[in-house]
């Protein structure tokens, strides 16, 4: 809840875009005149499927896929921030895993 509350107060007027792609327990309460006042877009991402996230667990178990094959990167926490530039470069890293060693 605090990050999705960050999220839309620190996002510039007329340029921000908030991507949510998180779950909830809770109904959160959002106020839209936050999101009108900064003319600001706002999208939803599950991220997968059920189904996909499904095959993907198949995938895995049945050993076709091999999951530490996917993780390219692994950062200690103290480097959370390279960790994200890095799996913002997709030419370079698959899944980046940030570690708290």
């Amino acid at each position: 809840r605090v990050t999705l509350e960050q999220a839309l107060e620190v996002v510039r007027p007329r340029r921000g875009t908030v991507v949510i792609a998180a779950a909830f327990e809770e109904i959160l309460p959002l106020d839209p005149n936050v999101i009108m006042f900064k003319y600001m877009t706002v999208f939803g991402s599950m991220g997968y499927s059920d189904s996909e996230a499904a095959e993907a667990l198949r995938l895995i178990t049945s050993g076709r896929a091999r999951r530490d094959q996917l993780v390219t990167h692994t950062f200690p926490l103290e480097q959370a921030q390279e960790a994200f530039l890095m799996q913002a470069d997709v030419n370079s890293s698959v899944k980046v895993m940030v570690v708290n060693e």
